[in-house]
């Protein structure tokens, strides 16, 4: 089990009522080590503003969490946003709001800081950067603990993922990050100019490497820019690569290539139930690499009657077996929604109970933000599932290639799904490469879907600069939340001068998902 100090100051708290105390604003301390942002940037002082009213209108659903500091002081562990909230209503004259809920913990400066990471890292919107920086300072608490004899069983990351709500593998990137990224990419990071996929990879290079890359390229740098050499082929003559799938009664059909010197030859070998084995080779066509090969062969069962009625056979048994499976995850995905939706009326209900006061506030509260985790946890499942259904449904049919002959875009992987506060404002990048042989003028990217959804983007239609074959580019959009909660799918397409639709073959690389809430609470994201 990993070790948590959330989680072990949680059991500790479960096993005695939940006891909150109110204490006057003027006795608080933030905490110094608190690096997390607060205030100041047009982002952070919208989420400020909506937290600001909700604490107006229905309390502090969340109490802050403290530890005595001495002098009758206590030492803010949880809850910097929640605090600077409260002192602003006072300034505006609402002196109700002077004293602020509060769990009052027993914990030393290692405990505390330990507490204030693992209490921010998985519960509100952060960089990179700030990841990286959590990752470092649980390091240095682990190792701390170790040297104070504290006995932690298991692999240190493994705690650390669970402890900050990441995988293994990302915490394993970002100290690969912090030791070995240079200077200069640091700080392009930290600007948030590069992600991490692209800094774990420059993080691999020599450091003279990295810094004439950055000379060369700078934040533009891309993986393409900095990918790993290809692997080397194996030293062989021939390979045999069996067609799957094909019903066992029917036969079995299989793919042949050879290589005779730097070029391959391809071929199959076809054996129908009742029937002698046949191979054939392409005495026509020779091929330049493994893969071109493969598809040489491919084409070359497709002319060939026993091979080609051999795949078509295939593609039926694939198909029925794609809406059997089709139909069972539809139905589960309409049992998680109808779930989903009962779990948002649970808790919507609960905090309008935790709102009204009593002796049961504490454990209404407690309750309310439970459901909600489990709700949004849940919500990502459904979102997930959605994803697999759309590439059953795109595999099943027959959808044409693009427009243009040889024309081929490749949308760079990036977060396209946003989590946004009503009224909250969105903004969205596409990094766009042109990918195939037809240059790109007078082109445009265009929202299709609008009269379907409640989220309204700044700009419906984005020119998408003129871009060579090989280019990238970058586009951008704001888009308005609104004040409907919700999932949302803002679906794009890139068109043409003439209106029309240059990728039907990729019609959901360009498209956002953008989930709003209306946070009658400072939990979630909101946390300070």
């Amino acid at each position: 089990m990993a070790f948590s100090m959330l989680g072990a100051m949680g059991d500790y708290m479960a096993e005695k009522p939940r006891e909150i105390v109110k204490i006057d604003l003027a006795d608080i301390v933030d905490d110094e080590n608190n690096d997390f942002e607060v205030e100041g940037s047009i982002e952070i002082e919208q989420k400020n503003a909506l937290l600001k009213d909700s604490i107006e209108q229905f309390g502090l659903l969340d109490p802050l969490t403290v530890r005595p500091c001495g002098d009758g002081k206590y030492k803010l562990i949880s809850g910097h946003r929640r605090k600077l909230a409260h002192e602003r209503l006072v300034k505006e004259g609402k002196t109700a709001f002077r004293k602020v809920d509060c769990i009052i913990k027993d914990a030393g400066e290692t405990d505390a800081e330990q507490m204030l990471i693992e209490a921010n890292i998985p519960n509100r919107v952060v960089s990179d950067w700030e990841k990286m920086q959590a990752v470092k300072r649980m390091n240095d608490i682990f190792k701390r603990r170790e040297e104070a004899g504290e006995k932690i069983d298991g692999r240190r990351r493994k705690h650390i993922a669970a402890a900050l709500g990441m995988s293994v593998s990302a915490v394993g990137r970002l100290e690969n990050i912090e030791k070995n990224l240079g200077p200069e990419y640091k700080a392009e990071l930290k600007a948030g100019n590069i992600g991490v996929s692209v800094a774990d990879k420059i993080a691999s290079k020599p450091k003279e490497e990295q810094k004439a890359l950055h000379e060369e390229k700078g934040a533009e740098v891309r993986l393409a820019d900095v990918g790993r050499p290809a692997t080397p082929m194996p030293k062989k003559d021939t390979w045999t690569y069996k067609i799957v799938d094909i019903p066992i009664e029917i036969g079995e059909l299989m793919a042949e290539i050879s290589r005779e010197g730097n070029t391959f030859r391809a071929g199959f070998r076809c054996k129908m139930d009742g029937s002698e084995a046949k191979t054939v080779w392409d005495e026509e066509h020779t091929y330049a690499g493994l893969d071109a090969a493969y598809q040489g062969a491919m084409e070359l069962m497709r002319e060939d009657d026993d091979a080609s009625a051999m795949l078509d056979l295939r593609e039926e048994a694939l198909q029925r077996q794609r809406e059997e499976d089709n139909q069972r995850e539809n139905v589960k995905l309409e049992g998680l929604r109808l779930l989903a939706d009962m779990l948002l009326k649970d808790w919507r209900e609960l905090c309008i109970e935790s709102a009204g006061g009593g002796e049961k506030c504490g454990a209404y509260q407690h309750a309310a933000n439970t459901l909600k985790k489990i709700a949004d946890h849940l919500d990502g499942v459904i979102r997930n599932m959605e994803d697999v259904q759309r590439v059953i449904q795109l595999s099943a049919e027959d959808i044409s290639g693009p427009r243009y002959a040889g024309d081929d875009v490749y949308v760079e992987f990036g977060d396209k799904h946003h989590e946004a506060d009503c009224y909250e404002i969105v903004h969205h990048e596409w990094n766009l490469q042109n990918r195939g042989k037809v240059p790109w003028r007078n082109r445009k990217l265009v929202l299709v879907n609008q009269a379907d959804i409640h989220p309204q983007p700044i700009d419906t239609v984005i020119p998408v600069p003129d871009t060579n074959p090989g280019e990238f580019t970058k586009i951008a959009t704001d888009i308005d939340a609104r004040g409907f909660e919700g999932n949302f799918e803002c679906k794009w397409e890139m068109q043409d001068a003439d209106g029309e639709n240059c990728f039907p073959n990729k019609r959901w690389d360009f498209n956002i998902r953008i989930q709003v809430t209306f946070h009658t609470s400072d939990e979630g994201d909101t946390r300070g």
